[in-house]
């Protein structure tokens, strides 16, 4: 009876055991088989295996602001060759840099800069865009005295006003037009006529705008006739007496015109209290022309200059200052006085 009871016990243990197995709760009992990086686990009731590793790899190269890192790496341990990847964090970082100092009106800023990554020492430079700025805005013309002193207004980086330097080219002149000439040697505005007394200038203003409209040289509009002013010059200096001569030749030639012609226009002009201004000769309007960036110059726009051409009847000089021409500004041409174009009066102090 006793071996009856035994039997029946031992049945009951192994439908059990074979149930907890069945159903994925068994108590597992291990058996480790120790391998080079891998160690295996076997349950001695269920026989369910299991894996854990233990590679051995060398740090990961880090990147550089040039080099890259590496992207996989091989286990160390003898007789494992498993491979361990990653497809991030290994590109080149760049070079990391400090913004540019910027200059200021009077300071400059800086034309190198070194790398801020540890280890890295590369320094970037810049050959241009840090000298120090110069103060920007109106400056205007105060005392006219040679040598004249312009005022600056106020400044559109800094917000400082009041600030004095010597007239330069640009500058906004006393008749509210712009300096496009100097001469620190000065030069003789000569008159031959009573319109005027013969004076040093230094400065070239010219108006802030063209004339409203073009305009012929002369009234004169028959070609079959000629209209001839005798001494017109070419030269820097002359274009006011110019003027005061073809307005004389005009009056005698056409008293009973009222056309506004080229030299009247200039001569009538009047602005910012100032009316002393002129007709250019042709080599103060090749000056003028040469300011290409000061001016709004006319797409292919001449002007005419005060100076007649000498070489052919009913000519005068004209120039123009269009940019296709701006690599020769002394491009210039006769032309017939009764044809229209731009004009452009100027002053000398």
């Amino acid at each position: 009876m006793r071996n009856v009871k035994n039997i029946i016990f031992i049945i009951g243990a192994v439908l059990v055991s074979f149930l907890l197995t069945s159903c994925g709760e068994c108590d597992h009992i291990w058996r480790l088989t120790a391998g080079n990086c891998k160690t295996s686990k076997t349950c001695t009731i269920c026989e369910m295996t299991d894996h854990t590793y233990n590679h051995h790899f060398n740090p990961w190269t880090a990147p550089t602001c040039e080099v890259a890192g590496n992207g996989s790496r091989t286990c160390t341990r003898s007789g494992c060759n498993h491979v361990d990847t990653r497809t991030t964090g290994f590109g080149a970082l760049g070079h990391h840099f400090h913004a540019w100092t910027e200059p200021t009106c009077l300071v400059a800023g800086n034309n190198s800069r070194t790398c801020i990554r540890s280890g890295c020492n590369l320094v970037d430079t810049r050959a241009t865009g840090f000298d120090a700025l110069g103060h920007s805005g109106n400056w205007i013309v105060t005392d006219t005295i040679y040598p004249a002193t312009s005022t600056l207004t106020s400044c559109t980086r800094c917000d400082v006003t009041g600030l004095q330097r010597a007239t330069q080219i640009g500058d906004r002149g006393p008749g509210g037009g712009i300096i496009f000439y100097f001469d620190s040697q000065g030069f003789s505005v000569t008159s031959t006529t009573s319109a005027f007394i013969t004076y040093t200038a230094y400065y070239l203003e010219a108006a802030p705008a063209d004339m409203e409209t073009v305009m012929r040289w002369t009234t004169e509009t028959n070609q079959d006739l000629t209209f001839s002013v005798i001494g017109t010059e070419r030269h820097l200096g002359s274009g006011r007496n110019n003027t005061a001569l073809i307005i004389a030749a005009e009056k005698e030639s056409f008293p009973d015109s009222t056309y506004i012609y080229a030299a009247l226009a200039c001569y009538n002009y009047t602005n910012n209290g100032q009316s002393d201004w002129f007709l250019p000769s042709i080599g103060e309007l090749s000056e003028f022309c040469k300011q290409g960036t000061l001016f709004n110059f006319p797409i292919n726009g001449w002007y005419w200059s005060s100076s007649q051409s000498q070489y052919a009847y009913s000519h005068a000089w004209m120039q123009t200052a269009y940019q296709s021409f701006l690599s020769n500004p002394s491009t210039n041409a006769k032309w017939f006085e009764w044809n229209n174009s731009f004009v452009r009066a100027i002053r000398a102090f």
